[in-house]
């Protein structure tokens, strides 16, 4: 198939889990990806320990038991160049897949390389697959940080959320707000009193988990002094959601299961939380950096649990108030939120 024949796919349109709706891909198309994968990361058959993590997980937690055994073990796998790829047996959501399972590689490895820059960049290219993750991936290998916190910055979730709250009040009220918060300057007690009535709730309620989850953590309820608003609290929800903690490894847990649920962009978090919490660099002052905590079988769990559920909870279609008052139990399985396995 020539280049001119590929139809370009925006990959911000793109789901994580999207084409793996009804179970996993064929052994066949599996083991394309796996292969093509390594000719990214490992041309010369020496594969290194983290993709190899990466590897393994995605045979287990993508595949299921029912489905490792027809696959070759993986240094049974030769790996494929991108130039060799005939993208007619490859539908457009799994090229996707592929193309961010590259990226994903690249900054697992934690290296600089230009060498698999370039392979990540022509893969993207042979599979008509638009992703700004290369682009993010490209401005770290090149060490041009502040230009990828400006690449980066807007397309996050919250960034959704101002943009929205600037339509409603103008962007000089937002800005005031932000600044009065960081000088400790604002207080909203309606608001406050709002959240705090959710004290009164059962104990197995979102509402009353929510403030569990804040005050366990030392947070400040929205309206306190010293507090965001309720800016953040649709990632704190998540939390609860999902059930994860907020130390650092637990952070990127709860990222990748965002990730998994947003309905645009979601890779922009997975790319985020390996920036962060993997390669070191602080790409968000609202949390230090950290290296080497991306755990890819917890990471691709995290994903899994979330890929399919009905809602996002990062937008405002969902109305977290109409279900405060609802059990978390009965809230996760009615969203579709997969039980945790490991």
């Amino acid at each position: 198939m020539t280049k001119s024949s590929v139809h370009t796919i925006d990959a911000t349109t793109v789901r994580l889990g999207a084409g793996l709706e009804h179970g996993p891909p064929s052994a066949a198309l599996m083991t394309l990806a796996l292969r093509t994968l390594l000719g990214v990361i490992a041309p010369d058959g020496s594969v290194p320990a983290a993709t190899r993590e990466l590897l393994e997980a995605l045979r287990e937690r993508w595949i299921g038991s029912g489905g490792v055994g027809s696959l070759p073990p993986i240094d049974e796998l030769q790996p494929l160049a991108a130039e060799a790829l005939d993208v007619a047996d490859i539908e457009p959501s799994l090229r996707v897949q592929c193309v961010r399972l590259a990226v994903v590689a690249t900054l697992l490895e934690r290296e600089r390389s230009f060498d698999r820059l370039a392979r990540v960049e022509r893969l993207a290219e042979r599979l008509g697959v638009v992703e700004p993750g290369v682009v993010d991936l490209r401005l770290w290998t090149e060490r041009k940080h502040m230009r990828l916190r400006r690449h980066m910055v807007p397309r996050f979730w919250l960034a959704d959320e101002l943009r929205a709250r600037a339509r409603e009040h103008g962007w000089l009220k937002v800005i005031w707000i932000f600044i009065a918060w960081q000088l400790r300057l604002r207080r909203e007690p309606a608001l406050l009193a709002r959240y705090a009535a959710l004290r009164s709730l059962p104990n197995d309620t979102l509402g009353a988990a929510l403030i569990g989850e804040l005050e366990r953590n030392g947070f400040g309820l929205p309206g306190e002094r010293g507090t965001a608003a309720d800016w953040a609290i649709r990632h704190d929800l998540c939390h609860v959601l999902s059930g994860y903690d907020t130390d650092p490894r637990s952070e990127v847990l709860a990222g990748s299961f965002m990730a998994g649920c947003r309905q645009r962009d979601g890779f922009s978090l997975i790319v985020f939380v390996l920036l962060q919490f993997h390669c070191g660099l602080r790409v968000t002052p609202i949390a230090p950096s950290d290296v080497g905590l991306f755990d890819p079988q917890r990471a691709l769990e995290a994903v899994r649990r979330s890929a399919f559920m009905t809602i996002d909870p990062s937008i405002r279609s969902w109305d977290y108030w109409q279900d405060f008052d609802q059990p978390l139990a009965v809230l996760r399985e009615r969203y579709r939120v997969a039980p945790r396995q490991i």
